[in-house]
């Protein structure tokens, strides 16, 4: 009780410099949090639906904070946000996962939402399965990566060697399947569920010899909303982003929309 006054109480002042809150994010889209609506197989730009956006809708509610939304290429959209001071104008961006120089550049707000990670291979190659079980055996293979991936923490997190190079680099997953059904490389490491989301609403095919599965071991990955550092109201905003994400996983309201996207 004493926690849910606390979060009332503060998210009932007045922010300082209420306009809206200028978002980025990358171009090509992360279904099923963010993506375009496709009308007779043709993807709708003037439209954004998703996860993403019908949590936003809720933390406006409880925030009073408008926001934009605006998609571009991956690099410019971080670069952006990172020199908020000199631009001006994309203030923060979704959907990312946490690394030492984001750290530096941006603060997170609480874990928004978790992917598990997964290994997609071509049943071609490895018709009895990639024979994968533990970390260490993803050295014997060739990985696929993707442009801004933030493929580094693979190094420590599942036991690659770092002398260990990744082969880069397709600018989205559908690219990367490609890679791997073509066998330029053995395998890619990318969440399930966006993968997955993309098939589901039409945005692409995978390759029919493609093949996604668990990898196993691996923790479910968390992604956080980036706030500019350089940002006036930089600790502010992300205290109330966080603080009603919160509020939001608790009430279960964050789950229900969920669902709507990815049913259990």
């Amino acid at each position: 009780m004493r926690i849910w006054l606390f979060l009332v109480i503060s998210l009932s002042f007045p922010l300082f410099g209420a306009e809206p809150v200028n978002f980025c994010d990358d171009e090509a889209g992360w279904p099923p949090y963010y993506y375009h609506p496709r009308v007779d197989g043709k993807p709708d730009r003037s439209k954004i639906v998703g996860f993403n956006i019908d949590l936003m809708k809720e933390v406006e509610k409880i925030t009073g904070l408008k926001y934009t939304l605006e998609l571009m290429p991956w690099k410019r959209c971080l670069d952006s946000v990172a020199n908020f001071d000199k631009e001006k104008k994309y203030e923060a961006f979704m959907d990312g996962t946490y690394n030492k120089e984001r750290a530096e550049k941006y603060y997170l707000t609480t874990s928004v939402y978790e992917t598990h990670e997964g290994i997609w291979f071509s049943q071609k190659k490895y018709p009895d399965g990639i024979p994968i079980t533990k970390f260490t055996d993803l050295n014997n293979f060739s990985i696929c990566t993707i442009l801004g991936y933030n493929s580094d923490i693979w190094y420590e997190k599942y036991q690659i060697n770092k002398t260990k190079k990744f082969v880069c680099c397709p600018k989205d997953p559908l690219g990367a399947l490609k890679m791997v059904s073509l066998d330029r490389c053995d395998l890619l490491i990318s969440s399930l569920e966006p993968i997955f989301g993309s098939v589901a609403i039409g945005q692409y095919t995978i390759p029919k010899d493609i093949k996604g599965i668990p990898l196993i071991g691996a923790e479910t990955i968390n992604f956080y909303w980036f706030v500019s550092k350089k940002s006036p109201r930089a600790y502010e905003l992300t205290t109330k982003y966080s603080q009603a994400i919160t509020i939001l996983k608790s009430n279960g309201v964050a789950e229900k929309i969920l669902r709507k996207y990815i049913p259990k």
